[in-house]
């Protein structure tokens, strides 16, 4: 009995529960392949994760290449037409473009990781996430700011009363913080926050948003030396998370775009205006009505219209200004992309253009300098984005895949998945 006794008390000493699996989803706005591919960027942790994980030679977004659209994808596995964020900005039929954000979570209009994770009992980190305010993530920082962005206090303010309640404002106090005023502020604190909230809760499910790398390219092109600066400014970023991650944590790095340089605008509006389709409200210059009209957003623009009449006129006329610098995204195109479920067509800016957003004016206004947008066509190759994969024991890619295939695969990792990763192109080594 006593020989019997020591056996077991013995095995009980050595017995650990199995450490659950969990995941960590990183996204760097404006992440390109080569940032971590291309030897002139010195991105040593990037190159350091792909380099011992897997990575895949681009991954394609979905239309619109825009911020708020593609992390909702990332988050569901959804296009933009299946998810119901349409662009980053709203739509209203009535009154036509508004500067309202995505904000909400209760905007998606389909089943999220969030939801997942929570179904099955887990718990849930987000840090900048967009289109999280209000969403049921157990420790919550959404990104939520007031227009224009980034202005002093009110920022930070929204960021508490919309997420976790109070939480952003407690971890200041822990950590000896300061609520941040700009982008770049906002990653440095993201990147300290993050690893503290990450060992402190021990989420099954982590998401965080970087966005400098993004802003940069934005201002001064896909190659100048600011962005490549801001790119490997964040690369360092990533070493306090990066020490966070135990055996059992699969950490993706993900983007959401890529970029594209241009030096004109053409503003699609304008040329509305002047076939009469637009009225303007001569006290205020502002929109006052209108029969067809351009929702633009990034790079790109939807179009929509109020008045169906006019429909074949408007097609004439797109079709007749395309030397401008633009390609037409037709229904049947949108169709097949799973956007824009309202719009009659989109426009997609050739490389070295974007879309302007004036109303009256010139058509055509050339730039003093070179600028980087995104929202193009998805298939085009400088809007691809990036992926890596660390310690999630997928297999090698070889080819692009596509960020419809992500949130599938976290479900698998997690052992959610109803259907094994591989219908969606991602193959795990080891089965779950």
């Amino acid at each position: 009995m006593r020989i019997l006794f020591f056996i077991l008390l013995s095995s009980c000493q050595v017995w650990h529960p199995t450490p659950k699996k969990k995941v960590i989803l990183i996204s760097i706005d404006g992440l390109r392949p080569e940032f971590y591919q291309d030897s002139k960027y010195e991105t040593k942790n990037l190159k350091k994760l792909a380099t011992g994980g897997v990575y895949a030679p681009a991954m394609e977004s979905v239309f619109p290449t825009l911020t708020y659209p593609n992390h909702t994808t990332l988050v569901t596995g959804k296009s933009s037409a299946e998810h119901g964020i349409y662009s980053n900005q709203k739509f209203n039929r009535e009154s036509g473009p508004t500067t309202e954000w995505y904000w909400y979570e209760k905007d998606i209009q389909t089943i999220t990781l969030w939801d997942e994770v929570k179904k099955n009992g887990g718990t849930t980190l987000g840090v900048h996430w967009p289109v999280s305010a209000e969403a049921p993530i157990t420790y919550n920082i959404p990104e939520i700011f007031e227009t224009p962005p980034w202005l002093i206090g009110p920022s930070f303010d929204l960021v508490n009363q919309y997420g976790t309640k109070n939480l952003a404002n407690k971890i200041n106090e822990e950590l000896g913080l300061k609520p941040y005023t700009n982008m770049k502020e906002a990653d440095i604190w993201a990147a300290k926050v993050f690893p503290y909230l990450f060992k402190k809760h021990n989420p099954d499910f982590s998401a965080l948003h970087l966005i400098y790398a993004d802003k940069n390219q934005h201002e001064s092109g896909r190659n100048s030396k600011a962005s490549k600066n801001a790119i490997e400014w964040l690369d360092e970023k990533l070493e306090s998370i990066i020490k966070v991650v135990d055996k059992k944590t699969c950490l993706m790095i993900v983007g959401d775009h890529g970029f594209m340089d241009y030096s004109e605008l053409i503003h699609i509006n304008a040329l509305f205006y002047q076939q009469g389709w637009i009225e303007i409200d001569k006290k205020t210059n502002k929109l006052k009505s209108y029969q067809v009209i351009a929702q633009k957003s990034g790079g790109q623009a939807a179009i929509y219209l109020k008045d169906k009449t006019i429909q074949a006129k408007v097609m004439r006329v797109l079709r007749q200004n395309q030397n401008l610098g633009y390609e037409i995204v037709s229904k049947k195109d949108l169709n097949r992309l799973k956007a824009y479920p309202d719009a009659i067509a989109a426009l997609s800016p050739k490389d070295g253009f974007s879309l302007g957003g004036n109303l009256t004016g010139k058509i055509s206004e050339p730039l003093k300098q070179v600028k980087g947008q995104h929202g193009h066509l998805p298939s085009l190759k400088k809007m691809h984005t990036g992926f890596i994969a660390y310690n999630c024991g997928l297999k090698p890619m070889k080819q692009a895949i596509k960020n419809t295939w992500i949130a599938p695969a976290i479900r698998e990792y997690l052992g959610y998945g109803k259907k094994p990763a591989i219908d969606t192109g991602l193959e795990f080594e080891i089965k779950n």
